[in-house]
């Protein structure tokens, strides 16, 4: 009996040995094949997760910046957008009328000249490098000389005016000694403009002669220019252009990015600066003008 009882429990002890080998392998099977989920149950809580992804998404809605007011947007299309397209379009038309300007109060006597059997006294003007740079400008420009320049003692000035091809003059110019004269306008005398004399001026770099009658030196010789083409017209023309760019430009991205008091405020302000010239317009047809 004993013999036989070991027996059986060696069977027995076999038999389950067995049995787990076979489960092992089938577990190291659905491993390989990828079917864990039938086997494997995980244990514990997942709110650790869940939380955080709450605390994320609270966070992100926290960082993102509210929305400005209806009354805000339209404040800042009726008011804001016009006073920076104002200062934009101020600075850009300006920058676009170029005007350079030099002058002197202090002349050094250089002799005399003789032009058309009268005889002159000279007196030289420095006005500087940018002068001699700038003259003939890409422009208009005009010089005027102050003081006394004849010799009955009256003040008076004159000027003479050009472009970029040189001085413009009614008057004849003269060659003398190699040198350009030109006559200037005559246009005021304390004394009357017959008894003030002639007044004649050469450009040579960025100095300027002044012959006249008078021993004393002018008081003033001063050069404004204001330049034309290039540039400086592009600046101006981009300095009017600016409002109707702004203007559409502000109402397509109101409504595109779905801020449509800012668009509101815009056509507002462009309506409220057209009334005064549609109010003008409408009282020429009344009145027949």
């Amino acid at each position: 009996m004993d013999s036989g009882q070991d027996a059986i429990e060696a069977f027995q002890k076999a038999l389950l040995q067995a049995q787990g080998d076979s489960e092992s392998n089938h577990i190291q099977n659905d491993i390989l094949d990828g079917d864990l989920d039938s086997h494997l149950v995980f244990s514990g809580s997942v709110s650790s997760v869940t939380s955080n992804s709450n605390q994320s998404n609270s966070l992100s809605r926290f960082k993102k910046k509210a929305p400005l007011p209806s009354w805000a947007l339209f404040m800042m299309g009726l008011i804001v957008l016009p006073i920076a397209t104002g200062v934009i379009s101020a600075v850009l038309v300006e920058s676009g009328n170029i005007s350079n300007e030099y002058w002197a109060n202090y002349g050094l006597n250089d002799g005399q000249v003789t032009i058309q059997d009268e005889t002159y006294n000279v007196h030289e003007f420095d006005l500087g490098w940018r002068f001699d740079a700038e003259y003939p400008s890409e422009g208009y420009w005009d010089l005027v000389v102050e003081g006394i320049v004849g010799n009955n003692g009256g003040y008076s000035d004159a000027t003479i005016n050009g472009d970029g091809d040189g001085p413009h003059t009614r008057f004849d110019s003269f060659e003398i000694d190699g040198d350009t004269w030109y006559k200037m306008d005559m246009n005021h005398c304390s004394l009357g403009l017959d008894r003030c004399g002639n007044i004649f001026i050469k450009f040579d770099g960025n100095t300027v002669d002044v012959a006249g009658e008078s021993m004393e030196a002018p008081i003033y010789v001063g050069y404004l220019s204001e330049a034309f083409e290039g540039t400086g017209a592009v600046t101006e023309f981009l300095g009017f252009v600016i409002w109707p760019i702004s203007i559409i430009g502000g109402i397509i991205w109101g409504y595109k990015t779905d801020r449509k008091p800012f668009a509101y405020g815009v056509m507002t302000a462009g309506c409220l600066t057209l009334l005064p010239f549609v109010g003008l317009f409408l009282l020429l047809i009344l009145f027949g003008f």
